[in-house]
Protein backbone atom coordinates (compact mmCIF):
# COMPACT_ATOMS: atom_id res chain seq x y z
CA UNK A 1 0.00 0.00 0.00
CA UNK A 2 1.37 3.03 -0.88
CA UNK A 3 0.90 6.10 1.42
CA UNK A 4 1.67 9.94 0.93
CA UNK A 5 2.21 12.30 4.60
CA UNK A 6 1.99 15.34 4.37
CA UNK A 7 4.25 17.25 7.41
CA UNK A 8 4.39 20.99 6.98
CA UNK A 9 6.58 21.58 3.91
CA UNK A 10 7.61 17.78 3.85
CA UNK A 11 6.11 15.10 1.87
CA UNK A 12 6.53 11.62 2.27
CA UNK A 13 5.77 8.85 0.29
CA UNK A 14 6.38 5.15 1.43
CA UNK A 15 4.92 1.94 1.44
CA UNK A 16 3.61 0.39 3.96
CA UNK A 17 3.17 -2.98 4.45
CA UNK A 18 4.21 -5.14 7.93
CA UNK A 19 7.88 -4.39 9.47
CA UNK A 20 9.61 -2.96 7.04
CA UNK A 21 8.15 0.30 6.49
CA UNK A 22 10.40 2.59 4.04
CA UNK A 23 10.34 5.02 1.66
CA UNK A 24 11.19 9.07 0.50
CA UNK A 25 10.94 12.45 1.48
CA UNK A 26 11.39 15.32 0.00
CA UNK A 27 11.88 19.07 1.76
CA UNK A 28 12.75 22.03 -0.90
CA UNK A 29 16.00 20.53 -3.02
CA UNK A 30 16.93 17.74 0.16
CA UNK A 31 15.44 13.90 -0.43
CA UNK A 32 15.31 11.78 2.44
CA UNK A 33 15.29 8.10 2.68
CA UNK A 34 14.20 6.07 6.11
CA UNK A 35 13.40 2.82 6.57
CA UNK A 36 12.00 1.75 9.85
CA UNK A 37 11.77 -2.02 11.59
CA UNK A 38 9.22 -2.48 14.40
CA UNK A 39 8.62 -5.35 16.22
CA UNK A 40 5.17 -6.16 17.82
CA UNK A 41 4.48 -9.18 20.46
CA UNK A 42 0.75 -9.89 21.53
CA UNK A 43 -0.30 -6.61 19.62
CA UNK A 44 2.06 -4.61 21.84
CA UNK A 45 4.70 -2.71 20.18
CA UNK A 46 8.08 -3.32 21.54
CA UNK A 47 10.93 -2.01 19.59
CA UNK A 48 10.98 0.40 16.70
CA UNK A 49 14.85 1.29 14.84
CA UNK A 50 14.61 3.94 12.64
CA UNK A 51 17.37 4.56 9.35
CA UNK A 52 16.79 8.11 7.81
CA UNK A 53 19.17 9.73 5.60
CA UNK A 54 19.40 12.56 3.14
CA UNK A 55 20.71 13.74 0.22
CA UNK A 56 20.79 17.60 -1.34
CA UNK A 57 19.65 17.64 -4.66
CA UNK A 58 21.07 19.95 -7.68
CA UNK A 59 17.72 21.41 -9.18
CA UNK A 60 18.46 21.99 -13.59
CA UNK A 61 16.12 22.66 -15.87
CA UNK A 62 16.51 22.10 -19.01
CA UNK A 63 16.88 25.83 -21.32
CA UNK A 64 17.21 24.71 -25.01
CA UNK A 65 20.62 23.11 -25.58
CA UNK A 66 21.62 24.17 -21.96
CA UNK A 67 21.43 23.40 -18.18
CA UNK A 68 20.45 26.10 -16.15
CA UNK A 69 20.72 25.29 -12.31
CA UNK A 70 18.67 27.21 -9.75
CA UNK A 71 17.37 27.33 -6.51
CA UNK A 72 14.32 28.05 -4.84
CA UNK A 73 13.26 29.17 -1.20
CA UNK A 74 10.49 30.93 0.26
CA UNK A 75 6.89 31.60 0.27
CA UNK A 76 4.77 34.35 -1.24
CA UNK A 77 4.96 36.49 -4.51
CA UNK A 78 7.23 34.45 -7.32
CA UNK A 79 10.97 36.75 -7.25
CA UNK A 80 13.01 36.17 -9.78
CA UNK A 81 16.70 37.44 -8.52
CA UNK A 82 19.12 37.60 -11.03
CA UNK A 83 22.94 38.03 -10.10
CA UNK A 84 26.02 40.13 -11.85
CA UNK A 85 28.51 39.28 -14.04
CA UNK A 86 31.21 36.79 -12.64
CA UNK A 87 29.03 36.36 -9.39
CA UNK A 88 26.42 33.29 -9.08
CA UNK A 89 23.74 32.21 -6.42
CA UNK A 90 25.65 32.26 -3.74
CA UNK A 91 25.76 36.17 -3.89
CA UNK A 92 22.69 36.19 -2.75
CA UNK A 93 23.61 34.27 0.19
CA UNK A 94 22.85 37.42 2.90
CA UNK A 95 20.02 38.82 1.58
CA UNK A 96 18.44 35.58 0.93
CA UNK A 97 16.45 34.76 4.82
CA UNK A 98 15.00 38.44 4.50
CA UNK A 99 13.60 37.99 1.44
CA UNK A 100 12.54 34.76 1.67
CA UNK A 101 9.95 36.00 4.77
CA UNK A 102 8.00 37.69 1.79
CA UNK A 103 8.70 35.99 -1.56
CA UNK A 104 9.15 32.85 -2.93
CA UNK A 105 12.26 33.17 -4.27
CA UNK A 106 14.05 31.90 -7.80
CA UNK A 107 17.21 32.18 -7.70
CA UNK A 108 19.44 31.27 -10.78
CA UNK A 109 22.64 30.40 -12.05
CA UNK A 110 23.27 32.55 -15.30
CA UNK A 111 24.71 30.64 -18.47
CA UNK A 112 28.43 30.79 -18.26
CA UNK A 113 28.64 31.15 -14.39
CA UNK A 114 28.25 29.02 -10.53
CA UNK A 115 26.32 25.37 -11.66
CA UNK A 116 24.96 26.16 -14.86
CA UNK A 117 26.15 25.37 -18.32
CA UNK A 118 29.13 27.01 -19.85
CA UNK A 119 28.77 26.62 -23.80
CA UNK A 120 32.03 28.89 -25.16
CA UNK A 121 30.34 30.52 -27.59
CA UNK A 122 29.27 34.11 -28.03
CA UNK A 123 26.63 35.54 -25.93
CA UNK A 124 24.36 38.31 -25.09
CA UNK A 125 21.89 39.98 -23.13
CA UNK A 126 19.10 38.91 -25.16
CA UNK A 127 20.07 35.63 -24.71
CA UNK A 128 20.76 35.58 -20.92
CA UNK A 129 16.91 36.68 -21.02
CA UNK A 130 15.65 34.03 -22.96
CA UNK A 131 17.31 31.77 -20.44
CA UNK A 132 15.07 33.49 -17.58
CA UNK A 133 11.85 33.47 -19.49
CA UNK A 134 12.38 30.11 -20.24
CA UNK A 135 12.88 29.03 -16.37
CA UNK A 136 9.48 30.58 -16.15
CA UNK A 137 8.42 28.58 -18.42
CA UNK A 138 9.74 25.28 -16.98
CA UNK A 139 8.73 26.45 -13.54
CA UNK A 140 5.26 27.20 -14.67
CA UNK A 141 5.57 30.74 -13.55
CA UNK A 142 3.24 33.05 -15.45
CA UNK A 143 3.81 36.37 -13.97
CA UNK A 144 6.58 37.34 -11.59
CA UNK A 145 8.88 40.56 -10.37
CA UNK A 146 11.76 40.58 -11.49
CA UNK A 147 15.07 41.93 -9.79
CA UNK A 148 18.73 42.17 -10.74
CA UNK A 149 21.87 43.45 -9.89
CA UNK A 150 24.41 44.75 -11.91
CA UNK A 151 24.60 43.34 -15.40
CA UNK A 152 21.48 40.88 -13.54
CA UNK A 153 19.84 44.66 -14.10
CA UNK A 154 20.73 44.66 -17.66
CA UNK A 155 18.76 41.14 -18.28
CA UNK A 156 15.95 42.17 -16.18
CA UNK A 157 15.36 45.55 -17.94
CA UNK A 158 15.42 42.79 -21.30
CA UNK A 159 13.33 40.41 -19.81
CA UNK A 160 10.46 43.18 -19.23
CA UNK A 161 11.62 44.85 -23.18
CA UNK A 162 11.27 41.17 -24.18
CA UNK A 163 8.04 39.79 -22.34
CA UNK A 164 6.36 42.49 -20.83
CA UNK A 165 3.25 40.76 -19.79
CA UNK A 166 5.14 38.18 -17.92
CA UNK A 167 6.85 41.30 -15.45
CA UNK A 168 4.35 42.02 -12.66
CA UNK A 169 7.17 44.91 -11.19
CA UNK A 170 10.59 45.73 -12.11
CA UNK A 171 13.37 46.02 -9.47
CA UNK A 172 16.90 46.91 -10.77
CA UNK A 173 20.05 47.27 -8.40
CA UNK A 174 23.27 49.01 -8.92
CA UNK A 175 22.22 49.24 -12.38
CA UNK A 176 22.07 51.37 -15.78
CA UNK A 177 20.80 50.81 -19.40
CA UNK A 178 24.46 50.24 -20.82
CA UNK A 179 27.95 50.01 -19.31
CA UNK A 180 29.34 53.32 -17.80
CA UNK A 181 32.63 53.14 -20.01
CA UNK A 182 34.55 54.99 -17.66
CA UNK A 183 34.32 53.14 -14.36
CA UNK A 184 34.62 50.13 -16.30
CA UNK A 185 38.04 51.02 -17.60
CA UNK A 186 38.98 51.90 -13.91
CA UNK A 187 37.73 48.55 -12.92
CA UNK A 188 40.17 46.83 -15.81
CA UNK A 189 42.90 48.78 -14.65
CA UNK A 190 42.49 47.19 -10.91
CA UNK A 191 41.51 43.74 -12.07
CA UNK A 192 45.14 43.56 -13.37
CA UNK A 193 46.68 44.49 -10.71
CA UNK A 194 45.31 42.05 -9.12
CA UNK A 195 45.42 39.16 -11.37
CA UNK A 196 47.71 36.26 -10.12
CA UNK A 197 47.19 37.12 -6.34
CA UNK A 198 47.03 34.52 -4.09
CA UNK A 199 42.77 34.71 -3.11
CA UNK A 200 43.39 35.82 0.80
CA UNK A 201 45.18 39.34 -1.04
CA UNK A 202 42.60 39.81 -4.04
CA UNK A 203 39.91 39.81 -1.09
CA UNK A 204 41.84 42.47 0.82
CA UNK A 205 42.18 44.39 -2.22
CA UNK A 206 38.29 43.75 -3.03
CA UNK A 207 37.52 44.96 0.58
CA UNK A 208 39.08 48.36 0.54
CA UNK A 209 38.37 49.04 -3.06
CA UNK A 210 34.67 48.23 -3.42
CA UNK A 211 33.03 48.42 -0.22
CA UNK A 212 32.60 50.66 2.14
CA UNK A 213 33.14 49.30 5.62
CA UNK A 214 35.56 46.44 4.99
CA UNK A 215 36.01 46.49 9.01
CA UNK A 216 32.67 45.32 9.12
CA UNK A 217 32.45 42.77 6.59
CA UNK A 218 35.51 41.08 7.69
CA UNK A 219 33.36 40.27 10.77
CA UNK A 220 30.29 38.87 9.45
CA UNK A 221 30.12 35.19 9.62
CA UNK A 222 30.76 33.68 6.81
CA UNK A 223 31.26 36.65 4.50
CA UNK A 224 35.24 35.65 3.69
CA UNK A 225 34.17 31.92 2.93
CA UNK A 226 31.76 33.39 0.30
CA UNK A 227 33.92 36.70 -1.02
CA UNK A 228 36.54 33.40 -1.46
CA UNK A 229 34.16 31.20 -3.52
CA UNK A 230 33.13 33.84 -5.45
CA UNK A 231 36.75 34.39 -6.67
CA UNK A 232 37.69 31.17 -7.00
CA UNK A 233 34.95 30.09 -8.83
CA UNK A 234 35.56 33.38 -11.44
CA UNK A 235 39.21 31.83 -11.50
CA UNK A 236 37.87 28.64 -12.89
CA UNK A 237 35.59 30.12 -14.98
CA UNK A 238 37.44 32.90 -16.85
CA UNK A 239 36.63 32.23 -20.47
CA UNK A 240 32.73 31.65 -19.77
CA UNK A 241 32.46 35.29 -17.89
CA UNK A 242 34.67 37.02 -20.55
CA UNK A 243 31.60 36.28 -22.53
CA UNK A 244 29.75 37.42 -20.46
CA UNK A 245 31.49 40.51 -19.55
CA UNK A 246 31.07 41.07 -23.83
CA UNK A 247 27.78 40.70 -23.74
CA UNK A 248 27.18 43.30 -21.09
CA UNK A 249 29.57 46.08 -22.84
CA UNK A 250 27.44 45.61 -25.87
CA UNK A 251 24.34 45.94 -23.95
CA UNK A 252 22.61 49.49 -24.68
CA UNK A 253 18.73 49.77 -24.04
CA UNK A 254 18.61 53.97 -23.16
CA UNK A 255 16.20 54.18 -26.49
CA UNK A 256 13.99 51.69 -25.34
CA UNK A 257 13.60 52.82 -21.32
CA UNK A 258 10.03 54.18 -22.45
CA UNK A 259 8.78 51.13 -23.17
CA UNK A 260 9.03 49.74 -19.84
CA UNK A 261 5.50 50.18 -18.47
CA UNK A 262 6.06 47.97 -15.19
CA UNK A 263 6.60 49.56 -11.82
CA UNK A 264 9.81 49.80 -11.54
CA UNK A 265 12.15 50.46 -8.29
CA UNK A 266 15.57 51.77 -8.66
CA UNK A 267 17.87 51.28 -6.13
CA UNK A 268 21.20 52.84 -6.29
CA UNK A 269 24.13 53.18 -3.89
CA UNK A 270 25.78 56.33 -3.35
CA UNK A 271 29.33 55.40 -3.26
CA UNK A 272 29.20 52.79 -5.62
CA UNK A 273 31.81 53.40 -8.31
CA UNK A 274 30.41 50.60 -11.09
CA UNK A 275 27.39 52.47 -11.64
CA UNK A 276 27.06 56.16 -10.15
CA UNK A 277 24.28 57.47 -8.68
CA UNK A 278 23.91 59.57 -12.01
CA UNK A 279 22.58 56.34 -13.67
CA UNK A 280 20.01 55.74 -11.09
CA UNK A 281 19.01 59.22 -11.23
CA UNK A 282 19.03 58.37 -15.29
CA UNK A 283 16.82 55.25 -15.19
CA UNK A 284 14.25 57.42 -12.87
CA UNK A 285 13.97 60.55 -15.09
CA UNK A 286 13.54 57.81 -18.39
CA UNK A 287 11.58 54.63 -17.12
CA UNK A 288 7.84 56.05 -17.11
CA UNK A 289 6.97 54.41 -13.46
CA UNK A 290 10.12 54.90 -11.87
CA UNK A 291 10.93 54.81 -8.33
CA UNK A 292 14.56 55.70 -7.19
CA UNK A 293 15.57 54.67 -3.83
CA UNK A 294 19.19 55.77 -2.76
CA UNK A 295 21.35 53.46 -0.01
CA UNK A 296 23.99 55.84 1.44
CA UNK A 297 27.48 54.75 2.82
CA UNK A 298 27.36 52.02 0.49
CA UNK A 299 29.04 51.04 -2.38
CA UNK A 300 28.18 48.53 -5.75
CA UNK A 301 27.75 45.31 -3.73
CA UNK A 302 25.05 46.03 -1.60
CA UNK A 303 23.70 42.34 -1.48
CA UNK A 304 26.73 41.60 1.03
CA UNK A 305 27.32 45.35 2.47
CA UNK A 306 23.74 46.22 3.23
CA UNK A 307 21.40 43.18 2.86
CA UNK A 308 18.69 44.01 5.25
CA UNK A 309 18.24 47.34 3.92
CA UNK A 310 18.18 46.15 0.30
CA UNK A 311 15.42 43.68 1.34
CA UNK A 312 13.43 46.06 3.35
CA UNK A 313 13.89 48.49 0.33
CA UNK A 314 12.16 45.49 -1.90
CA UNK A 315 9.57 44.40 0.47
CA UNK A 316 8.10 47.81 0.84
CA UNK A 317 7.86 48.66 -2.87
CA UNK A 318 6.06 45.35 -3.49
CA UNK A 319 3.50 45.91 -0.73
CA UNK A 320 3.32 49.13 -2.56
CA UNK A 321 2.05 47.95 -5.64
Amino acid sequence: MIQFLFLGDIKFCCETSNSPTHGTGYFSNIRFTFSIEYWIVRKELISVNILFEWVFLVPFAQIGDIKIHYEIEGQGDNLLLIHGVTSFIGNWRFVRPHLSKHFHLVLPDLRGHGQSDKPLTHYSVEMFAQDMIGLLDELGIERCIVAGHSLGGFISQQVTLDAPKRVRALILICTAPRVDVEAAMAQVQVSQQLHGLPPEQVIEKQLELYYENPGELRSTPGMIETLKKDINQSQENLVSHGYAQGAAVAFNVEGRLDEIQAPTLIIQCAQDKTFPLRWGEYLRDHIPNATLRVINKTSHSIQMEQPEKLAQAIAEFCKSI
